[in-house]
């Protein structure tokens, strides 16, 4: 009887977990390919790497325990889930399509937001196990995370945590700044062993001040001609002398080159998945510079996401802004940090938006680099409409389109307070960065097709110069998605 009672719950469960409004759906995630695995593939707890976060269920099982890894997980930016299951199974009767639908609505429970984001790539894995109950047993089922993690491992296994600092030198770099000697972090650190075995560039300045001597000059010019000195001052009311002292000033930088060069030795050679895009200054995904390039707005307001995964695509604005300094009348810029390091904050009241417009390229860099110093906010989901709003009413002249440069990866988590922007009827071009798996997030794709703007990513460039219809498919990359009730709803 009890038996009965706690299948009998367990389905309910099911059944109570699937009506959930997240984009993506239990359903989809069961339609994904499975991939089989042999033995010596099996995935081992015990080798969990420093981008992967490990939620057990246990053989059979279908809940989670780990509630403290549970809270872990809340704060980090997730790329990818994998579902490990093993195929042994006691009775034919037993169906794993069903158990598999019991975790991942236990997951919907306990992490709702990993179904808010269809940017997230899902997998399936059988671990195949056919003949021994007990092998079966002890492997591993669960869930695995992968997550963005601003972490690099060298070739040694020596782990290196970026700074904002480390971020800045490295933009700074790509940028072809010099950049001072500095010890505040790991990775400067072994930069500046690798440019001490290279050479610096030294640099000795001077300056000069006024000493008073103790002496006074004679009044006499024959006398003051030759050089003569006197102890005091007399009635006579003698000058007193003053000898300029000259101090000297050593600055030892380290020359852009060689500073670029240890960067991309270093990142070249260890492991870091985001951040090993990174080689002499190029990076993967150039969605940023290309659109840009090959795009012209007039009285735009450029609105760009820079906690801290986003400085590679900041290289790219940055750099952009240089090449066309003297041809772009782009040059109005609103950078946003998701609220100054502070808690998350009540929808529209999170902060951390930093306007300037100028002509020159240096205010245009201090004030992102200023605003990335300032904080990363609270959790990974980012205030980017709260962005567009303040930055429209910061800006210092009209503004008549905004493009907008954001995190394919972190959700947004104001998209409640979308009405009030678009009572501005400002068109938005949304440039999707990280969108390079043919996920793009659907409320990147709102926000552009709402305000009759257009979508760039770095395979596509999609205007929605017309609303979509009621029932129309639309298909970005690898996913599909429907308009039902005026909104996306993602089908395959």
């Amino acid at each position: 009887m009890m038996q009965k009672l706690i299948h009998f719950l367990s389905i309910l469960f099911v059944f109570c977990t699937t009506g959930f409004s997240q984009i993506v759906s239990i359903d989809y995630i069961l339609n994904q390919e499975v991939e089989d695995l042999e033995e010596s593939e099996y995935f081992k707890k015990g080798e969990v790497k420093f981008f992967q976060t490990a939620l057990e269920t246990g053989f059979n099982q279908f809940k989670i325990e780990d509630s403290s890894t549970i809270k872990k997980l809340e704060d980090k930016t997730i790329y990818k889930v994998e579902l490990y299951y093993s195929s042994y199974k006691e009775s034919d009767g037993f169906s794993q399509n069903i158990l598999n639908k019991k975790r991942l609505s236990y997951l919907m429970q306990v992490l709702p937001f990993v179904f808010e984001n269809n940017a997230i790539e899902w997998k399936l894995v059988n671990q195949v196990e056919n003949e021994d109950k007990n092998k079966a047993q002890d492997l591993f089922h669960g869930f695995v995370f992968y997550s963005r993690e601003p972490i690099i491992a060298l070739k040694d296994g020596t782990l290196i945590t970026l700074t904002t600092e480390d971020e800045i030198n490295i933009i700074k770099s790509a940028l072809g700044e010099t950049i001072p000697r500095d010890s505040s972090s790991a990775l400067s650190k072994l930069c500046m062993t690798i440019c001490d075995s290279i050479g610096a560039d030294t640099l000795i300045t001077y300056t000069e001040h006024k000493v008073y001597s103790g002496k006074y000059w004679p009044n006499n010019a024959r006398r003051k001609a030759k050089g003569k000195l006197l102890k005091r001052k007399s009635i006579w009311n003698r000058a007193p002398e003053y000898r300029m002292i000259r101090d000297s000033v050593l600055t030892i930088s380290i020359r852009s080159d060689c500073y670029g060069d240890a960067l991309a030795k270093i990142l070249e050679d260890s492991k870091s998945h985001f951040y090993s895009s990174f080689s002499n200054h190029k990076f993967l995904d150039t969605v940023v510079k290309k659109t840009m390039m090959n795009n012209t707005w007039k009285n735009a307001l450029v609105v760009e996401d820079v906690t801290g995964s986003m400085y590679p695509y900041l290289t790219q604005t940055l750099q952009w802004r240089r090449l066309k300094f003297a041809t772009s009348n782009l040059d109005n810029f609103a950078f946003f940090n998701d609220g100054d390091n502070r808690p998350d904050g009540k929808k529209g009241m999170s902060y951390g938006v930093y306007n300037v417009h100028s002509d020159s390229i240096t205010a245009i860099e201090k004030m992102a680099f200023a605003t990335m110093r300032k904080g990363n906010g609270g959790r990974s989901p980012e205030n980017d409409v709260e962005a567009m709003i303040r930055g429209v009413e910061q800006s210092k002249r009209q503004v008549e389109h905004i493009i907008l440069i954001a995190d394919n990866l972190a959700a947004v988590r104001d998209m409640s307070i979308l009405d009030e922007f678009m009572g501005k009827n400002i068109p938005v071009s949304v440039i999707v960065c990280g969108a390079t798996k043919g996920r793009v997030n659907y409320q990147y794709i709102d926000i552009a097709r709402i305000s009759g703007g257009q979508l760039f990513t770095i395979e596509e460039d999609i205007r929605f110069t017309t609303p979509l219809a009621e029932g129309e498919e639309i298909t970005l990359g690898v996913q599909t998605f429907i308009i039902r009730n005026g909104k996306l709803v993602l089908i395959k």
